[in-house]
């Protein structure tokens, strides 16, 4: 026998973003990784010494460690240390660049959106996590 499953269920899938969220994630993604690819060039180029580089690498690490901690380890505590991390090494990176680099104060500029971004889930993070 087969069972009736309504074609509804398979309009909101869990975890699945709405198509005007995944263009603004394109866009936003795009400016990143143009604008940190010009800091690597400007640092292969001896323009900017490599550690103004170090801590959007590191940056990209604990970027990467937030999907294994979240959906693989399942532990909302290990979860807030990445996302603490991450927000850290990205303010450590762009205060730098605004900081010490005025003419690549830019690049600060072309990842507000992001900035904006890792803040708001962090605190909704921490929101739902105090929460319960």
């Amino acid at each position: 026998m087969y069972t009736y499953v309504p074609h509804s269920i398979f309009l909101a899938i869990p975890g699945e973003s709405t198509w005007w969220g995944s263009i603004t994630e394109m866009i936003m993604y795009f400016f990143i990784i143009v604008s940190l690819g010009y800091l690597v060039y400007c640092v292969l180029e001896k323009k900017l010494p490599w550690t103004f580089v170090l801590p959007f690498v590191v940056h990209a690490i604990f970027n990467l460690a937030f999907t294994p901690a979240r959906y693989g380890l399942n532990n909302e505590y290990v979860v807030s240390v990445v996302l603490l991390l991450a927000c850290a090494t990205l303010y450590w990176g762009l205060s730098l660049l605004w900081n010490h680099a005025a003419e690549y104060r830019w690049l600060v500029y072309v990842n507000f959106l992001y900035i904006l971004l890792v803040i708001m889930m962090t605190a909704l993070h921490f929101s739902m996590l105090l929460l319960g």
